[in-house]
């Protein structure tokens, strides 16, 4: 996978223009037959709940819609397109951003912000910001929830922390407390970082342009029902804990889907702050697990 027209016409004896019309006409027929069956994205507060308890057993992180991150990914640029995608990595890319369940499958998906931008505002450009935004998610209310915390996506530290956006505290001057948080999260946002690692490691398409949403469908089509298929990023390898070696196995096979640059901090709301602030007091107290000070010990 991730081959050239070229190299492909000696292996299936078919020319590369007829590859150039039967391989997009495949994608698009993919799309038409299996989106709506395997992009699945919760639109009521049972719904959601559903998600959340999903990512409680998995990851203990209650109340947790989905990890949400954001990648670069790499493309040959249209002509006559200068530098309007060249990113600070130095070569050519799309922005991806990403909504990933407990269970690795994508759920929401936003692909086509060019590269150059990688401040971290380009989630505020999508559908699902508007949404967060103008509370048409239908999320769950507070009362409703465990602890009537919140309910809330756990996102990189590039993200702004918000009311529904949980992002990690700064590394700088961390208390005990705030590197269980810290830990916690990072826990529950991995399944985000392996999901992309096993993308890239069944679909190897990114150097190619290629009809990205086919791609997904396909990885969760596999995820539900062949996950064995093909090799994936190991699952059970927390970097916090496995240090060094941890880190490069949950890297394994990322590829062309890269993290985007930490951005500017932008200041959060006292709300916002006063959630996340919640989140810990449950973490340390009766939503305390026993592995958390594993990850969380400096």
């Amino acid at each position: 996978m991730g081959r050239s027209l070229q190299d492909l016409k000696f292996t299936t004896g078919i020319s590369p223009q007829a590859l150039g019309l039967i391989i997009p006409e495949t994608c698009s027929a993919i799309i038409q037959v299996l989106q709506k069956d395997y992009i699945w994205f919760p639109f009521n507060p049972q719904q959601w709940q559903d998600v959340a308890a999903q990512f409680h057993h998995q990851w203990d992180f209650p109340n947790c819609g989905d990890a949400i991150d954001r990648k670069h990914v790499r493309i040959i640029p249209p002509p006559n397109s200068g530098s309007y995608y060249f990113n600070y990595k130095g070569f050519c890319s799309i922005v991806l951003i990403a909504l990933v369940s407990a269970t690795y499958e994508f759920l929401f998906l936003d692909v086509g912000k060019n590269g150059r931008n990688s401040d971290g505002g380009d989630i505020m450009q999508t559908e699902f910001y508007k949404w967060l935004l103008n509370g048409t998610l239908n999320l769950p209310p507070a009362k409703e929830n465990v602890e009537s915390l919140s309910f809330v996506f756990v996102a990189h530290e590039a993200f702004a922390l918000g009311e529904h956006l949980m992002k990690p505290f700064t590394m700088r001057t961390l208390t005990p407390e705030q590197r269980i948080f810290n830990y916690r999260l990072s826990h529950a946002r991995r399944v985000v970082e392996n999901a992309c690692g096993n993308l890239s490691s069944w679909f190897r398409l990114f150097l190619t342009p290629i009809n990205l949403l086919c791609c997904f469908i396909l990885y969760n089509f596999l995820q539900r029902n062949a996950s064995s298929y093909l090799a994936s990023v190991p699952t059970d390898v927390d970097p916090a804990v496995a240090g060094p070696a941890g880190e490069a196995a949950a890297q394994l096979s990322v590829g062309m889907v890269m993290a985007l640059e930490t951005g500017r901090a932008r200041l959060p709301s006292q709300n916002a702050r006063d959630i996340r602030q919640k989140y810990l007091d449950y973490f340390v107290g009766r939503g305390a697990v026993s592995w958390q000070q594993i990850g969380a010990d400096p």
